[in-house]
């Protein structure tokens, strides 16, 4: 106990008892923050990356250009009753577009029964953006993501 001489009154001084008391963060706090901290930032690192984002609108636009592609490609085969030999055939049909990619236009000529038009893609290495007038039975035409090895046919991927 301890009187004090100015306020009279007894109180235990208990800064005897924290004499030895260490004060800051201890090893786990410090632990968890750093842990939280590594993984908020891989994580803003993939969301943020600007490179990836602007690959992922490219390969966005260009999903749109096939379907806008293929809309004009069935056009001129409504009115024609096959499809265009060639992408310069559809000329008064579709507007190729000049960017992004390289667009590709094939068919199984001579007969023109099916076509199949692809891209490279630009977030992953060695794949296409590809629509299949035709797909093997059993699937519905649609714009899929392939393997580049598969722009010889329509029914591959």
């Amino acid at each position: 106990m301890y009187y004090h001489r100015r306020f009279g009154y007894l109180f235990m001084r208990s800064f005897k008892k924290n004499k030895f008391k260490q004060y800051g963060f201890t090893m786990m706090e410090l632990l968890i923050v750093i842990s939280l901290i590594g993984i908020l930032s891989g994580v803003m690192l993939n969301v943020v990356s600007s490179t990836k984002q602007k690959q992922r609108a490219e390969d966005a636009v260009k999903r749109t250009n096939i379907e806008k592609i293929v809309a004009g490609v069935e056009a001129y085969r409504s009115g024609q009753g096959y499809y265009p030999a060639t992408a310069a055939a559809t000329s008064t049909y579709i507007k190729w577009p000049a960017s992004p990619g390289t667009y590709t236009y094939r068919t199984n000529s001579p007969t023109n029964t099916e076509f199949w038009v692809y891209v490279p893609m630009a977030s992953v290495p060695n794949k296409i953006i590809k629509y299949c007038s035709n797909p093997p039975a059993g699937v519905l035409p649609k714009i899929k993501d392939c393997s580049s090895t598969a722009t010889t046919t329509c029914t591959g991927c």
